[in-house]
């Protein structure tokens, strides 16, 4: 995430996670060290309208370093996660309603 759509303080900190990032996981090319799988799931639940739903699994490695002034690293991904996870809200409701829903059940049974 570009350190212009975070709060001011976090921005200390979060340019030497990117340094991090370019130094490790960017720029390593050795293995795949960070991936995402998504899934569209349609619910059963009998007698019920239950609407499909996007899941999506992340897996990261763990990263453990000291806080930048009052600013621990925890936060600062609390911070940034939030930021994605409403984006990825608003995503995943556009493509329910633009494609997902269109083309119905059946559509993606066959996928």
């Amino acid at each position: 995430m570009d350190r212009n759509q975070l709060d001011d303080r976090f921005h200390e900190i979060h340019d030497t996670c990117i340094r991090f990032r370019h130094n490790f996981a960017a720029h390593s090319g050795a293995e795949k060290l960070e991936r995402v799988d998504i899934a569209l799931v349609f619910p059963k639940k009998r007698g019920v309208a239950v609407p499909p739903k996007i899941y999506m699994e992340l897996l990261q490695p763990d990263l453990l370093s000291p806080s930048k002034g009052d600013i621990k690293m925890k936060e600062l991904f609390e911070h940034v996660q939030a930021i994605a996870n409403e984006k990825i809200s608003l995503l995943n409701n556009k493509i329910l309603k633009d494609e997902v829903y269109p083309k119905g059940p059946s559509y993606w049974a066959k996928r």
